[in-house]
């Protein structure tokens, strides 16, 4: 679980990293291309057409909070109850 964790937000790390060092054109460019959802047609895509103007101004660091928090939740659910660590082991005695 620390691995998946861990590994998640070294790769969001490396991905900012890699963003940031692009062109300063580049990463307008790639800011920019959210606002194509704006022309989508809403007969065709009549979900994407209802949230249109919310996706260009979603910021990527909302974007890592939400998937993070979805991170943790789904290692959460998996986690055993109680944890199999020393403190829990003999049931908080050794934490006294």
């Amino acid at each position: 679980m620390y691995r998946a964790v861990a590994d998640f937000s070294l790769y969001w790390a490396g991905y900012e990293a890699f963003f940031l060092a692009m062109d300063e054109q580049l990463q307008k460019n790639d800011r920019s291309a959210w606002g194509a959802y704006l022309t989508v047609d809403r007969a065709d895509y009549p979900n994407i057409w209802q949230v249109r103007t919310d996706l260009p101004e979603v910021r990527d660091d909302d974007i890592f909070e939400t998937v993070l928090s979805f991170v943790i939740a789904g290692l959460t659910a998996r986690a055993p109850r109680p944890c199999r660590c020393a403190r829990h082991a003999d049931g908080g005695a050794a934490a006294q």
